[in-house]
């Protein structure tokens, strides 16, 4: 069993393979990130399946497994998930990660947090009474890349 960890961007997926305490990404077909399409999605997942097990010399594509990490979009992150049917093992939403992750922050005391939010995925999340918001892209929040969030979800 092959076991992957799933970014779910607006426009791409990234995966990570986990390695004791470490998260590697990993280059699909040389690129860092798998590109999709959501009115084609079935289509594109099922050729990311099929060059996963090509690279990793599978038998077939019952022995590939995915945590997710949802997108700050449920319906894209729903679209996706239907279309990884069966081989996701576990699914985490962003409503979730981020709180965890802002909070961090806080106490590492990143400057303007507080204030400005984390921008991912050309999004801005911030929390006011405890509760996480979802807003436009802020020029001053504080900008996570998925190597970063990666840290938060393993």
């Amino acid at each position: 069993m092959q076991t992957f960890y799933m970014i779910i961007g607006k426009d791409a997926l990234y995966l990570y393979e986990k390695n004791g305490r470490n998260y590697n990404r990993q280059y699909i077909e040389g690129n860092p990130e798998f590109h999709y399409q959501l009115n084609n999605i079935k289509k594109d997942i099922e050729k990311l399946l099929e060059v996963l097990v090509e690279e990793y010399n599978l038998d077939n594509q019952s022995e590939l497994t995915f945590v997710v990490a949802g997108n700050g979009n449920s319906v894209v992150t729903e679209v996706i998930t239907k279309a990884l049917d069966g081989h996701i093992s576990d699914k985490r939403d962003m409503g979730f990660i981020m709180p965890e992750i802002i909070q961090k922050l806080y106490k590492d005391e990143i400057p303007l947090v507080k204030e400005y939010g984390v921008n991912f995925d050309g999004n801005n999340y911030r929390l006011m009474n405890g509760k996480l918001g979802m807003y436009d892209y802020h020029l001053l929040g504080y900008t996570l890349n998925e190597d970063k969030i990666m840290e938060y979800i393993g």
